[in-house]
């Protein structure tokens, strides 16, 4: 599920003998009827600059743009309505949803605490009720690709502080100045001017961010606090790397999980109690609420993170002791396969970079028939399920009630 921009415009369309002016917000009934008990006017018109799409991921690898939404800007009530519609459609025809994964917008992160009136996500475990089905629950990952960049994001503003000492970027700067310097083969042969000094596009890069918080970063810090001698002002950020590292290879693993012991699962356990010791000493600690947040990431970033491991860990438990033959692919659990969408739709379009509604909604059926199951540009990579577009799933699936599928 994710938002996108695209052109203000109107195009007129004639579908079997019947025009019809394309480019006006619509959200569907349950939206227009919320809209009106707030007083708004129902006879007002508005051009749309927006578009919400749901595409569906199964286990499997099978894929399908079920859906997308014309808006102005999706608020938490109109990713309410719509998310809950796709999810009853998709189980009249057979499908069950078990988690959404999203990034850490604001309308997404209101459109969860919609659903923690009387708590907070955290103690609810990220596990939205289900009110089309009661029995069964939806949990809430947010994307790790856009919780790795908001934690570089996070180094590049300000100086953490952990376990009584700094985590700056600076540590980065310099490992990378002297890897460049010092050593006639490179450590981190990867790592760019790019990855140290990223400007404002740059810093959008999900793999400029990852590469400098993966295991590739970590042995290059780890050698330079040996050239050092014994110092000791890098053990903190050392043993950040390790925990952001760990976390980075668990979401980019293409192994099966099938049980609930799982050894990667007790790695992100240990990341979440890291993140909560650390958010415990600095929030209980006798200093100005300023200054305590100065030597933290942004409040949204820890939530993000902690969404990302409880939502996750949740949903497989669920998923593997609901099934004896249930298993999850972690590197498919991000939203690497919606930006790759809008990619694609960019493309089609003449690497315009913000299609009107018109384009974009004949461009969906273009980017189905055009492509696999299992796209070879998103991180999911290639897997055996990927079959022609017409295999008997999308056969099945009749939804018909949903407006603006293409």
């Amino acid at each position: 599920m994710g938002p996108t921009m695209f052109q203000e415009d109107l195009a007129m369309s004639n579908v079997t003998g019947k025009q019809r002016l394309i480019g006006f917000v619509e959200l569907g009934e349950d939206a227009k009827n919320f809209h009106i008990l707030k007083g708004g006017d129902t006879k007002e018109l508005q051009l749309a600059g927006h578009v919400l799409q749901f595409i569906f991921l199964g286990d499997t690898g099978f894929r399908f743009p079920v859906a997308f939404f014309a808006t102005r800007e999706a608020t938490a009530p109109d990713i309410y309505t719509a998310f809950w519609m796709i999810v009853s459609e998709l189980e009249d025809c057979g499908f069950e949803v078990t988690y959404t994964c999203m990034d850490g917008g604001v309308h997404n992160r209101s459109f969860v605490k919609l659903h923690f009136t009387n708590s907070s996500p955290r103690l609810g475990n990220f596990c939205l009720k289900n009110p089309v089905n009661p029995q069964k629950h939806v949990y809430v990952i947010m994307d790790i690709s856009h919780g790795i960049k908001k934690i570089r994001n996070g180094l590049l503003k300000k100086e953490l502080y952990i376990d009584e000492k700094f985590v700056q970027w600076s540590h980065w700067v310099k490992a990378y100045q002297w890897d460049l310097t010092s050593n006639p083969i490179r450590l981190h042969h990867k790592l760019t001017k790019a990855h140290i000094y990223p400007d404002h596009v740059e810093r959008m890069r999900n793999y400029l961010a990852e590469e400098t918080l993966n295991h590739d970063m970590l042995p290059l810090m780890e050698h330079y606090k040996y050239s050092l001698g014994n110092v000791t002002h890098l053990d903190s950020t050392i043993t950040f790397l390790r925990h952001t590292a760990d976390v980075i290879a668990v979401f980019r693993d293409k192994r099966k999980m099938t049980s609930p012991s799982d050894d990667r699962l007790t790695t992100l356990k240990e990341m979440l109690s890291y993140l909560l010791k650390w958010e415990n000493d600095i929030n209980s600690s006798n200093v100005p609420a300023k200054e305590r947040n100065s030597k933290l990431l942004s409040r949204e970033c820890m939530d993000d993170m902690v969404s990302t491991i409880v939502g996750f860990t949740e949903m497989v438990k669920q998923k593997v002791s609901m099934k004896g033959d249930g298993y999850i692919v972690p590197c498919q659990i991000n939203s690497d396969l919606v930006e790759n969408f809008f990619c694609q739709q960019r493309t089609y379009n003449g690497s315009a970079t913000n299609p009107n509604l018109w384009q974009y909604s004949h461009t969906v059926n273009s980017i189905i028939l055009g492509q696999s199951l299992s796209s070879s540009k998103s991180n999911a990579a290639k897997y055996e399920s990927a079959q022609p577009m017409s295999c008997n799933p999308f056969k099945k699936m009749k939804l018909t009630n949903i407006k603006n599928i293409v």
